[in-house]
């Protein structure tokens, strides 16, 4: 599933909403405000030892790939050590852990533990991003 992630500053949001009545402003805000609730709702939790193992590798994945963007040129040297070292540890739990049975039943699937895809980067800057430059008085 693709999917197209922007940035409305809140003052442009606020600007906007004063033009529709008491009710829809506030319908409005409360949606806003729980947007970043949503994930506790769909999102699974970790249960068994072996989900954690596998949420925590995952995890460590998208870190190394984001120490090898261009802006993380300045600490993913010392950034990938320390994956590395983390990497290390977890590998270390998991020959501890083979064998071993959690009474807990795993809840993660596989699903819950790619990328599904990946999207298009977003630009660096963009400056219909920027609060100050934008004219309050355009229509939508």
């Amino acid at each position: 599933m693709d999917s197209v992630i922007f940035r409305v500053p809140r003052g442009i949001m606020e600007s906007r909403l004063t033009k529709y009545d008491k009710f829809l402003r506030g319908l409005i805000r409360v949606l806003v405000n729980n947007l970043p609730n949503m994930h506790k709702i769909y999102m699974k939790r970790p249960r068994s030892v072996e989900d954690n193992i596998n949420a925590i590798s995952f995890h460590l994945s998208n870190l190394r790939h984001y120490m090898g963007m261009p802006r993380t040129k300045d600490i993913s040297e010392e950034g990938l050590t320390r994956l590395g070292v983390i990497s290390d540890e977890i590998e270390g739990m998991k020959s501890l852990l083979k064998g071993h049975r959690d009474r807990r039943e795993s809840v993660l699937d596989r699903s819950d533990l790619t990328t599904q895809g990946r999207p298009d980067p977003m630009p660096e800057h963009n400056p219909d991003w920027d609060e100050e430059s934008h004219d309050d008085t355009e229509e939508p």
